[in-house]
């Protein structure tokens, strides 16, 4: 991939590690390309270290957490993580006396509360399960409605519910995992490039695997 060619001020890094010399040479393979780094098990393992890291260098830090829980310990999580993220997610599940709050705390913080519907890894099948009888498509648009009208802006979002959503919703802002170079099942089962993302409507995507393949190999 050339990555001269994609707006990598778009581009979200997940350093999905829980080893810290891993973090370590992921970050620094990347730190001068990219402005947006996501983090969860790394800083349940080592809380400051890579946040004082990614500090250091001037990044955005988005704490991808998924907070599902009461508004007050909800509210709780945010705060302590007030002083050094700049985004987090936030479970729509959560109901819309949390989200309220969870938009009103984030405005009074200035950090970007982004909401989670159905997890990229979920099928169908998977949804029926749990007792979720609607398409994947029909559930986020409910839960996706349920954010903005609690105050929400921004959403994780498949690539592949990416132009429905825009259209039923026009001022969102969708951050889409999934992402991948070439369309290979892995972890995830709804995915698409780069360029079919952004030209769906996405604002933001999140890469991590590709990304670190394409630099190693340029090494």
């Amino acid at each position: 991939m050339n990555l001269a060619s994609l707006d990598t001020s778009k581009i979200i890094i997940a350093l999905d590690t829980t080893d810290l010399d891993d973090f370590y040479t992921k970050f620094y393979q990347t730190k001068d390309l990219f402005s947006w780094f996501k983090i969860h098990s790394i800083f349940l393992k080592e809380h400051s270290k890579p946040i004082f890291t990614l500090r250091e260098n001037g990044k955005k830090i988005f704490i991808d957490l998924k907070f599902f829980d009461i508004p007050t310990t909800v509210e709780n999580h945010i705060r302590s993580i007030s002083k050094f993220a700049d985004m987090f997610t936030i479970h729509l599940l959560s109901g819309k006396e949390c989200l309220k709050r969870v938009s009103k705390i984030s405005r009074e913080l200035n950090m970007i509360p982004v909401g989670v519907s159905i997890l990229t890894s979920f099928s169908e099948e998977d949804l029926k399960e749990i007792g979720i009888n609607n398409t994947i498509i029909s559930e986020v648009l409910k839960l996706v409605e349920l954010g903005v009208n609690s105050g929400i802006e921004y959403f994780v979002c498949s690539p592949l519910e990416v132009k429905t959503v825009k259209n039923n919703f026009p001022n969102v802002k969708l951050i889409t995992p999934g992402i991948r170079l070439q369309k290979e099942k892995d972890d995830q089962k709804r995915i698409m490039t780069p360029e079919e993302a952004f030209k769906e409507g996405s604002d933001f995507i999140v890469m991590g695997r590709d990304i670190f393949r394409v630099l190693s190999s340029q090494q």
